[in-house]
């Protein structure tokens, strides 16, 4: 109860003296905020940025002996490098190495699809045929103009 009297008594003494000083409320409750808010901005100030005090780890000193260490900057390259690629144009279906694994002669690399290549066989033997063919007819074409020529049925140009 004493202090709640106390409390109305100073609340009253602030009252008076604001009248005096000619403060509104709204200039209290301004200047109360800015004070607020200048604490804050302090606070926060100090415990962080630059002012933020900073957390230090430290271990026991103790005798042990130093490991030489080399330290260098440069590029590392490979003394052989080869270009590979498939001999006929399709699809990869694996691989089975990545870029800068070691291979052995003979270790298969990749796959491809086969399904164009069967295609593309079939079309090289038909040209093949094809070809034949055309070398049986020429050779029978020079066969029959060497005979009308020793008949001289045609000129010895032709």
């Amino acid at each position: 109860m004493n202090s709640t009297i106390k409390l109305k008594e100073l609340l009253s003494s602030l009252l008076l003296r604001m009248r005096e000083l000619d403060i509104t409320r709204r200039q209290l409750l301004m200047g109360l905020t800015l004070t607020f808010l200048l604490v804050v901005f302090g606070f926060v100030v100090l415990n962080s940025g630059p002012l933020a005090s900073t957390k230090v780890t430290t271990i026991k000193v103790s005798d042990q002996s130093l490991a030489p260490t080399l330290f260098g900057v440069g590029t590392i390259e490979a003394r052989r490098s080869y270009l590979m690629g498939p001999v006929v144009a399709g699809r990869v279906l694996n691989v089975y190495v990545d870029v800068g694994n070691s291979v052995k002669e003979g270790q298969l690399l990749a796959e491809m699809d086969s399904i164009d290549l069967s295609q593309k066989m079939v079309a090289a033997q038909a040209q093949v045929t094809d070809a034949r063919a055309r070398l049986l007819l020429a050779s029978e074409t020079h066969k029959r103009y060497e005979e009308l020529g020793k008949k001289n049925f045609i000129s010895p140009i032709a």
